[in-house]
Formats: C-alpha cells, structure tokens, sequence
C-alpha cells in the first residue's frame, strides 16, 4: 500500500475532515516548533530514564510528524519508530507510548479508535521497563482531525537537560511534600528503622518522576510521581521494591548518581 493511499484509509475513521499528507501549517492549536521541541525532549527523556531506544533509531534521520488533534488534546505519532506523544492545549506532556514501528496512518488509525499502545510505565497496572509490556487503553476520539505533518530530524539521544546542567525543578518542593503520603502505609519508623528517600534532577514537563526510596528494614525500591497540570497535585504510585520480577538497579543508580534532593527517614518534624 502506498503513502497516500494508507493516509486516505486513516481518514475515513476521522470523525471531521482529513487533509491528507500535507505539510502542517504553523497556525494551530499548538505549534509546529512546540510539537519538535516536545517530542525531541520525550525521546532524550525515555533513552535515559526508561533505557528504551527503538530498534531503528538512527540519529540524523528525517521524518515525518503526523498530528492529529482533539478538543482536548494534540497527538503526535512517529510510526517509523513507534513512538506517540500526547500534549494538552497548553503544550504539556499528557502522556506517550510506544509500538511496533508502524506507518503513521496505522498508528492514528489505532489512536481514533482508542487503542493508543503500550505504555513503559502504566498508572493502575504497575511499572515496567518493557516498552511493549502493557496494553494501554484510551477512550475513543471523537473530533478528531489530522492537521498534517510536520518534518522531524531524530536528535542525537543525550541525557536531559535537567540531568546535564544538574537543575533543580520550581517543582521540587511540592514533589517534596508529597514524599510523606507517598510513605505513609508502607513505611514506619518503629517498624523499618532509618532510610532516605532520593530525589533526582528534572523537568516540570517530564512524563514522571522516579524516586528511590530506601525503606530500611522494609525493603528498596522506587516510587514514581506524575503531575498533569502545571501546579497541579503530585499523584505517585505505590512502592515498588527492587526485587525480581522487577529489576530497577540501573535507574536507582541514576537517581543516586544525580540526587537534587536526600530526605532522611525518618522524617524530622521540626
């Protein structure tokens, strides 16, 4: 099937009309520039944090961006190395997933009917490092439209321009405060003695947050904490001890070797 002809298919599921393959006009809802600038920075995120590099990743290489927006939301697919970016209106990451690499057609095809991929570390379901572990369901898309494509260049895959520049998040702080819910039915200090609990260098836009905690007696592993809105609450996943199945070495040495933050356990209430 050609490219034209696979883009014409993905329009008939489109609930508004499609404008084919045609380049993206800078005029919508989220720009063309903020749309690179965000995938760029999710595939520098996920290399490092989530080790995740597609089988044919080749840096240098150019690409096309499809974008389809909805009411609430702007989706980017890159279904040549199965990665799909979800922003809100305002630029904010909502979300990405990963698939076999695929044509962008078929991707957006399974976006509009709800099947938005795998996700490397999905909410409800538990933590994992396999990209393609979990199924990962959506709500079917209604006034959807493909704005077009947008050329892509795949960035050479550094460490975040957190991790390089050793930056402290605005939003350390309230991450900060969140720590003591996140411990509260997991961790005592009667009954799990002294620990710490680690925090690494981010960004405010980084999909979520790992954090090593160190239970003392009561086990090693991490916590991850997302927020969806700028100045939104931090929501955080229960305690994942490092231990098999799950294997989180390499991340809690990352952690570690970049800390913003140590909170000693247990915690001070002066």
């Amino acid at each position: 099937m050609n490219r034209q002809l696979a883009i014409a298919l993905t329009c008939l599921v489109l609930t508004a009309p499609c404008r084919g393959a045609q380049q993206r006009s800078g005029a919508n809802t989220l720009s063309n520039s903020k749309i690179v600038q965000g995938v760029s920075r999710l595939l520098r995120w996920a290399s490092y944090w989530e080790t995740w590099l597609p089988e044919n990743y080749i840096e240098g290489s150019k690409v096309e961006i499809a974008v389809v927006e909805s009411p609430k939301e702007v989706a980017a697919f890159l279904g040549e190395i199965g990665i799909s970016a979800r922003f809100d209106l305002g630029g904010n990451v909502v979300g990405f997933t990963g698939f076999r690499p695929t044509t962008n057609s078929l991707a957006m095809e399974k976006y509009i009917k709800g099947q938005s991929g795998t996700n490397p570390r999905p909410e409800q379901t538990g933590i994992s490092q396999n990209p393609a572990a979990k199924e990962q369901k959506a709500p079917q898309k209604d006034g959807a439209v493909l704005t077009g494509e947008v050329p892509f260049t795949l960035p050479r895959l550094e460490p975040p321009e957190a991790i390089l520049q050793r930056l402290k998040s605005r939003e350390l702080t309230r991450l900060k405060v969140a720590v003591p819910e996140a411990l509260a039915d997991r961790y005592s200090a009667e009954g799990c003695g002294k620990g710490q609990v680690v925090i690494p260098y981010f960004s405010e836009d980084d999909p979520w947050v790992d954090v090593y905690v160190d239970l003392g007696g009561c086990g090693k592993g991490i916590i991850y904490f997302t927020h969806r809105e700028k100045k939104g609450p931090w929501k955080f996943s229960r305690f994942w001890p490092n231990k098999p199945p799950d294997d989180f070495s390499s991340v809690i040495e990352k952690i570690q070797a970049n800390a913003a933050a140590t909170i000693q356990l247990p915690i001070s209430s002066k």
